[in-house]
């Protein structure tokens, strides 16, 4: 019998799968493949929002109030940016304020035409190639790929003496790098509790050791709550996993004093192990509760202090979207918070109408959990929102663009993916 390929299939795989690798490996394939990747990227984007637009399915899917919002939001940052900064401005905010939130329309569109869980096996396995380089830069203190990216050396000194050790992956940022490997970690830990293959509990252990030779400290802790909100939703989500056994609950008393055993170890005492690769990742822990003598906490407050500062020269309106990002040439200064970017460049009326356009579809996907109508495999979509929230509180992440599309990915999936897990 002969099996009849089915072309369109063929055409969206190949499209969706050109999206989904430009996402993780943004800076490589443009310093090591071809600039170009940037423009087809691009027009792929459009062909499937243009489709996704002239979709009444996906248009109501979506509904009136969060397309009335979103509609607000992209009419004020584009006046914004042309009062504040002219077009360089409104060319800039085009990209990181509408481009990068394209997934919240095109998601209900394509979600019937992804096998999700074909999705998180791949992102685990990349997630494993992406940490074992990021391990093998922190071992030998190499890059590996020096061209893609525009940051630095493996090794950094603070102002007071202490070794910082950075790494940089495929996508020659660690902070780009640390985004990339949280979404794979939970992926990896969501394939371990639904399949039970010890192969992606060791995925999971691999891209978390990943995550620790970043040197990102601000990681460390939005991971760590990530998979911990993540791991808590089980339950909430999944409603075969609500039952509490004697076994579960030794499992959760173990995990508890374990964390206790290890936070005290770590941040309550100056215990070493005599190995200098786990000694610079536990000395970098240390720093994160730091906030009277490391350089780089006391840099951040003084930077929070000036963001709110300037902010207040222009509380409702703020001084013009994507006015602190470092390639505008009228560029004031870093904010150091996502929040605080918001409401330095958007002032009052942008900060609160950009949140709503996140909460909104949130608050529907939050009722289809309650319902017991929501896929379990929202929990990947959990994971990385709680973990890039969390990040971009002490960092400013977002519009850099792979964690802002994959932030409006995880809101989209929550909201609108489809009610019941898939079979493949």
């Amino acid at each position: 019998m002969r099996m009849r390929i089915n072309k369109k299939n063929i055409k969206w795989t190949l499209l969706l799968s050109y999206i989904l690798i430009y996402i993780l490996m943004r800076p490589f394939l443009i310093s090591y493949v071809s600039k170009h990747c940037k423009y087809l990227f691009l027009v792929l984007v459009l062909i499937v929002v243009l489709l996704s637009i002239a979709s009444k399915k996906c248009i109501n899917t979506i509904g009136s109030k969060e397309l009335l919002l979103l509609s607000l939001l992209y009419i004020f940052i584009i006046a914004n940016a042309l009062w504040y900064g002219g077009d360089e401005l409104v060319i800039k905010a085009l990209s990181a304020y509408i481009l990068y939130t394209f997934p919240i329309i095109v998601l209900p569109f394509i979600s019937n035409k992804i096998k999700w869980l074909s999705i998180f096996k791949c992102l685990s396995i990349f997630g494993v190639i992406d940490a074992g380089i990021s391990i093998i830069e922190f071992v030998t203190r190499q890059r590996m790929f020096p061209k893609a990216g525009i940051e630095g050396g493996i090794n950094l000194v603070t102002s007071a003496g202490t070794n910082i050790v950075r790494t940089y992956g495929l996508q020659g940022s660690f902070f780009i790098l640390s985004d990339i490997l949280c979404l794979c970690a939970f992926s990896s830990w969501y394939m371990y509790r639904i399949q039970k293959k010890n192969v992606y509990l060791l995925f999971w252990i691999l891209i978390s050791l990943g995550i620790l030779s970043t040197g990102s400290r601000g990681y460390y802790v939005s991971y760590f709550i990530g998979m911990f909100i993540m791991y808590m939703c089980e339950g909430v989500v999944d409603h075969s996993r609500r039952k509490m056994t004697s076994s579960k609950l030794l499992v959760y008393v173990l995990i508890l004093l374990s964390g206790l055993i290890m936070t005290y170890i770590i941040f309550f005492s100056s215990m070493v192990t005599g190995i200098e690769n786990i000694d610079v990742v536990i000395k970098r822990m240390r720093m994160i509760i730091d906030w009277k003598g490391d350089s780089a906490n006391l840099n951040r407050l003084r930077i929070w202090r000036w963001a709110i500062s300037y902010w207040k020269e222009s509380v409702m309106t703020g001084h013009g979207a994507c006015c602190t990002d470092l390639s505008y040439s009228g560029y004031i200064s870093v904010t150091e918070s996502g929040v605080l970017k918001r409401l330095v460049e958007l002032g009052i009326i942008g900060t609160v109408l950009q949140y709503l356009t996140m909460i909104t579809p949130i608050a529907h996907g939050i009722k289809k959990i309650r319902s017991n109508k929501s896929n379990p495999t929202v929990l990947v979509a959990i994971g990385v929102l709680a973990a890039y929230f969390v990040e971009d509180c002490v960092l400013q992440r977002y519009t850099s663009p792979e964690y802002t599309m994959i932030l409006w990915f995880s809101i989209a999936y929550i909201a609108y993916a489809k009610n019941k897990t898939q079979k493949e």
